[in-house]
């Protein structure tokens, strides 16, 4: 774990003084990130420890928002005369992230193929083999334990 937060920190740091040195108008960690992504690209694989340090990462993603969130609060002074700007800020950079990661699902989803063969979608479940075998009941065999969640009851 130790080994891949180092390799992290060193594509950010890379990131870092590459902006510095050339003067690029672009923050040094999505620089880095940029280059962690191609490397990944070029290596077509991902080793275990540190596809479990990134998913680690990724769990625990929401609590790098309290700094922030802090900050914001901190300077709230600062932030009241500009509040309707800030909501109209947020309201449209939502909508265009939905949109755009819309988009990208769907070119992702014909890129792979999983469009036209009906398959399941990563983090999605196919349930038609258990719809097919369904107890008397309605509920599908498979799910005698109890419901899965967000089955509706």
């Amino acid at each position: 774990m130790v080994a891949s937060l180092v390799v992290l920190l060193v594509y950010q740091l890379v990131g870092e003084v590459t902006v510095r040195f050339f003067g690029l108008d672009l923050p040094g960690p999505v620089l880095g990130m940029a280059l962690l992504l191609l490397t990944l690209m070029a290596r077509r694989r991902l080793s275990v420890p540190f596809a479990n340090t990134t998913r680690g990462l990724l769990d625990h993603l929401g609590l790098l928002y309290v700094p922030a969130g802090a900050g914001l609060i901190s300077q709230i002074d600062r932030l009241q005369g500009h509040w309707l700007g800030l909501i109209a800020t947020v309201v449209i950079s939502t909508v265009l992230t939905l949109v755009v990661c819309g988009w990208t699902m769907q070119l992702m989803m014909r890129w792979t193929g999983t469009a036209e063969d009906g398959g399941s979608v990563a983090g999605t479940v196919d349930n038609s083999a258990t719809t097919a075998a369904a107890a008397p009941g309605g509920q599908a065999a498979s799910r005698a334990a109890g419901p899965l969640p967000g089955d509706r009851a």
